[in-house]
């Protein structure tokens, strides 16, 4: 659409590059992994990606940037996330992940809080 002047800008997170379009990073984001609270990685500082090889993924939507990024990531690191359940939007993944069923990365989420007392993860 941006090509055939349909559009006059685009906002994406990936794209093949093109000689007619020009690209400008708006931010870059900080992906963090997020594991259930009894899992074996809670409470660590730093993990090696390919340790999260046999854990069942909640991955973000197939066909969505993000999704396409930690995939390469997973690649890079020599595996291909099992994905147990897909979601398109963050609060829905993390949900899924505080209630025990698989890790994910995803960018830094405010609706998560740990809960001591409880030993578990909460949304808001």
């Amino acid at each position: 659409m941006l090509l055939n002047r349909e559009v006059d800008i685009c906002l994406i997170s990936t794209f093949d590059p093109h000689p007619q379009i020009h690209w400008h990073p708006l931010l870059d984001e900080e992906l963090f992994l997020y594991v259930p609270a009894k899992h074996g990685y809670a409470g660590r500082t730093s993990i090696a990606l390919k340790q999260l090889s046999e854990d069942g993924f909640i991955g973000i939507r197939k066909g969505l940037g993000m999704r396409e990024a930690i995939d390469g990531f997973c690649r890079e690191a020599g595996f291909t996330p099992q994905i147990k359940f897909e979601g398109e939007d963050i609060p829905t993944i993390a949900a899924l992940v505080s209630s025990g069923l698989g890790v994910t990365i995803i960018p830094a989420f405010q609706g998560i809080r740990y809960h001591q007392r409880r030993n578990c993860f909460a949304t808001m």
